[in-house]
C-alpha cells in the first residue's frame, strides 16, 4: 500500500508539473479566436472486424488526402471538420466452395466527412467526434457512420504556419457491432487565422 500510495503521489506530481504553466506562457490579453486551415497526408489501414468463411480479416492500406478546417472558439476547445478521400482495395479471391466462382479485386472510394470536438492544449491535442463515409463508386458496401477519436501534437514551423502529426482510430458500426476501423496516422500542414 505504501508503494501505491507513493506511485500515485509522484504520478500526480509529475502531471501537475506538465500542466502547469509557467508565467511567460500566461497572457493577458483575452483569447481571440482562431480558423485554422489544413492539408493533410493520410496514411491508414481499414481494418474488417467481420471473419469471412475463411475466418480471416483483412487489413487493407490506403494512403489517403484530404483538407480540413478548425474552428478554435476558445483557449482549449473548438470543432474540426473536413473534406477527405478515401480508397480501399478488396482483393480479388476464390470462395472456400469448390463450385463458387472466383471474385475480381474491387475499389471502393469514400468522400470521407468529419464533425468533430477538439481539446487544445500545450502538450497534446484530442478529438472525438462523428464521420460520415459517403461511398463515391457504383459498386461497395454502401455510405457509413462512425465514431473518430484523435491524438495530435502541434510543431510550430513559422508565426502560424504549423506541423501536426496524428494517430487516429475511426471504428464504423453496422448491424449492432464493429464492421470495420480505419486506423491510422496523419501528417497535416496547417496555417493558423486570428480573428479580428
Amino acid at each position: 500500500m505504501k508503494h501505491f500510495s507513493l506511485s500515485i503521489m509522484i504520478l500526480l506530481a509529475v502531471v501537475g508539473t506538465a500542466m502547469a504553466q509557467p508565467a511567460s506562457f500566461r497572457s493577458s490579453e483575452p483569447f481571440k479566436a482562431q480558423y485554422i486551415l489544413g492539408a493533410n497526408f493520410v496514411p491508414e489501414w481499414q481494418v474488417s472486424h467481420r471473419t469471412s468463411m475463411g475466418g480471416r480479416s483483412y487489413r487493407a492500406f490506403s494512403p489517403n488526402a484530404g483538407v480540413s478546417f478548425e474552428a478554435r472558439i476558445t483557449r482549449h476547445s473548438g470543432i474540426e471538420t473536413g473534406f477527405y478521400y478515401r480508397n480501399v482495395k478488396y482483393p480479388a479471391g476464390k470462395p472456400i466452395d469448390p463450385a463458387g466462382s472466383s471474385y475480381a479485386a474491387r475499389y471502393d472510394r469514400y468522400l470521407s466527412i468529419p464533425l468533430a470536438y477538439r481539446y487544445y492544449s500545450r502538450i497534446v491535442n484530442a478529438a472525438i467526434g462523428v464521420n460520415y463515409d459517403l461511398l463515391l463508386t457504383s459498386a461497395g458496401q454502401g455510405n457509413r457512420i462512425g465514431m473518430i477519436l484523435k491524438v495530435s501534437k502541434d510543431v510550430v514551423l513559422y508565426k502560424g504556419l504549423f506541423l501536426e502529426p496524428e494517430l487516429h482510430f475511426n471504428p464504423f458500426w453496422e448491424d449492432g457491432g464493429i464492421s470495420n476501423s480505419w486506423i491510422g496516422l496523419a501528417l497535416g500542414l496547417k496555417y493558423r487565422f486570428r480573428a479580428l
